[in-house]
């Protein structure tokens, strides 16, 4: 499979309503529920996340979610890099949804006590690099490089 393919969707607006809700949360980061991943996404993966990270950069003029993929298979979860340009708490334009992003610490194996039944929340409840939520500065490596492989594919090259 490629690696780093991007996916350029079209922002409706209901998405930047969806988008606009989630930035009006603040700067930094924070994680979400399944119910809570922005309709932009599409509904396939949507369904294999547990959660997802959101990262409201205003010094980058973006917004990311990072969705906790549940990969059964080769038990992993993989992170899914989304990000949009944002100009306040609007989001603008077309986002990137990068497939099969290449960057360490892109998957992580399964935890045992991972019940695969449940209906998700539990990377939002355990955070895969131990903080649920903090500043941009606090974000860990992995998230980072999420963020900015993401960014560069919108063509980019602000920081977070």
């Amino acid at each position: 499979m490629a690696k780093n393919r991007p996916s350029y969707l079209t922002l409706g607006s209901k998405q930047v309503s969806e988008l606009r809700d989630l930035a009006g949360r603040g700067n930094g980061f924070f994680h979400i529920s399944p119910s809570e991943i922005p309709s932009i996404i599409p509904e396939g993966l949507r369904g294999k996340s547990d959660s997802a990270v959101v990262v409201v950069s205003p010094t980058a003029n973006a917004m990311a979610v990072v969705l906790h993929r549940i990969d059964r298979k080769a038990g992993m979860m993989d992170h899914h890099p989304f990000l949009i340009r944002m100009s306040g708490l609007t989001a603008e334009g077309n986002g990137v949804l990068v497939d099969h992003a290449a960057f360490l610490g892109r998957s992580v194996p399964l935890p045992t006590d991972l019940n695969l039944l449940t209906t998700g929340n539990y990377y939002k409840n355990q955070p895969p690099f131990g903080l649920s939520s903090g500043s941009t500065g606090q974000l860990h490596p992995s998230l980072f490089q999420a963020f900015d492989i993401a960014q560069r594919a919108l063509g980019s090259t602000a920081s977070t």
